[in-house]
């Protein structure tokens, strides 16, 4: 189990990032999300979010030791943090995103699983290099996850920080800390739809932005 000063580190950054926690429930992502959600009522939202959130950090860092020999093992434990994440929130056979972000220029819902198979290979790539960029790494998750794909048709807020915490805990170092919060973290947030695969250069420079957002928070 985690220690209890990283485990209110990451409660802390919980309540600081997402609105879930604070009792919003967004059904924006997608047009079909509020079908899938077995919640929306905000105070019952927020019990099972910030519950849910310490069992995955819980599982990120009894995971932390975790032999890493291809992609699938990655796979294996960030989609079993995102279904501890969407525990009694999302209904079940949903966990991936399948339909547009009417709002939001994420990856199209039918290229997910091609960028999926990339990012978990890409990662693999970056953990086994020498020497290891762990923040960079960690960086890499949250942008993925969150940003780019937005691969899981709820929680990926706190899915990609508590996966890039796992990796953090893996090299024995510190959380960053979201200070500024919600609308400090999406401010800078690029708005066109992202390709697949390898970065163009527009992506480039919008990654290496939120890189240097994200290198700050330490």
């Amino acid at each position: 189990m985690i220690p209890e000063n990283l485990k209110n580190i990451a409660l802390n950054n919980l309540l600081l990032l997402s609105r879930t926690a604070n009792g919003v429930v967004d059904l924006s992502s997608s047009d079909n999300k509020k079908d899938i959600m077995l919640v929306t009522s905000g105070d019952v939202a927020s019990e099972l979010a910030i519950n849910n959130y310490i069992n995955a950090i819980n599982f990120a860092w009894d995971n932390k030791d975790t032999n890493i020999q291809s992609p699938k093992d990655i796979k294996n434990i960030i989609e079993q943090i995102a279904k501890i994440v969407t525990s009694n929130i999302l209904k079940e056979n949903n966990l991936i995103r399948s339909e547009d972000s009417p709002s939001h220029a994420y990856t199209y819902a039918n290229r997910i699983q091609d960028e999926m198979e990339w990012f978990y290979n890409s990662l693999y790539d970056k953990l086994s290099s020498q020497p290891i960029d762990i923040i960079e790494a960690a960086a890499f998750v949250e942008y993925e996850i969150n940003i780019r794909g937005h691969f899981f048709a709820d929680g990926c807020g706190k899915t990609g920080m508590c996966s890039s915490a796992w990796l953090l805990f893996s090299k024995q170092h510190s959380l960053p800390i979201y200070k500024g919060g919600f609308k400090t973290y999406y401010k800078n947030i690029p708005h066109f739809i992202k390709e697949v695969g390898e970065f163009t250069q527009k992506e480039s420079e919008a990654y290496l932005e939120f890189l240097n957002f994200y290198k700050s928070l330490f």
